[in-house]
């Protein structure tokens, strides 16, 4: 097998991060997978995604990848977790497959996973204040639970830790063009949708669904919750008493 491995960051990174990724460096030729990394620096995120697709795009022509691992650059995991998402992935034929990381900014401690409204949905949560939802983004939100299926369906995943196909780039390239990774203005909501959510959308356009890998769980620097979800902690599992704690 053979991987590309995009890491977009800005101007620095995270000890924990750069340990992360040169273990994976070292580790990933035990597993006979072999990786290519390419990253960008000194940008903006969405300028410096649209980077790593063309960078990605021409070594796929020099040599072509089986699968495209996305890592952000305040991530912390473990090599048997990239390993084991690209297993799931091959197994289940998933052709988008994404871990779970958290971010305990705002609204307590809560995956970085979104849905889109419907209907149905806007019906339900006429008050916000009784549902288990936060961080109310236009035509998406954030949802506050973990899925207790081992694999499950959403419409939106955060970019830092995921695989998918080549293909999938290929096909939005070709119903979309260029840029792959831009935000967009919703005219509807008078509000910039950020580029994964366009991504995610864009990608489920051409036939894609977005899935969820419940077992791979990994850290976030950036939203401060660190090793706990790295190690496997399962949010829904803590008592009541715990998670208030965690999240003041």
């Amino acid at each position: 097998m053979r991987i590309a491995i995009l890491v977009p960051f800005y101007k620095t990174m995270p000890a924990a991060t750069c340990k992360c990724l040169l273990d994976l460096a070292t580790q990933l030729g035990k597993f006979d997978i072999e990786s290519e990394f390419i990253s960008v620096s000194n940008t903006y995120l969405h300028d410096a995604r649209e980077t790593l697709f063309e960078r990605l795009e021409k070594a796929h022509k020099k040599k072509s990848f089986n699968w495209v691992l996305h890592i952000d650059s305040d991530q912390t995991f473990a090599t048997k977790q990239v390993v084991a998402l690209l297993k799931h992935a091959e197994e289940k034929d998933f052709p988008i497959l994404s871990g779970i990381y958290f971010s305990s900014k705002t609204g307590g401690i809560m995956p970085v996973l979104m849905r889109k409204f419907n209907d149905e949905r806007r019906r339900k949560m006429a008050d916000f204040r009784k549902c288990k939802v936060s961080e109310i983004k236009g035509d998406y939100y954030r949802i506050a639970n973990v899925p207790k299926e081992a694999f499950f369906e959403i419409d939106v995943i955060g970019f830092g830790f995921f695989v998918c196909k080549p293909k999938v780039y290929a096909d939005i390239k070709a119903k979309f063009g260029r840029p792959i990774f831009a935000p967009e203005m919703d005219k509807s909501l008078n509000r910039i949708r950020g580029e994964d959510a366009v991504w995610c959308n864009r990608a489920q356009e051409c036939g894609y669904k977005i899935m969820v890998d419940r077992s791979i769980m990994v850290g976030h620097m950036g939203g401060d919750v660190g090793f706990r979800e790295h190690k496997g902690w399962l949010l829904e599992k803590l008592e009541e008493s715990q998670r208030k704690k965690l999240q003041k």
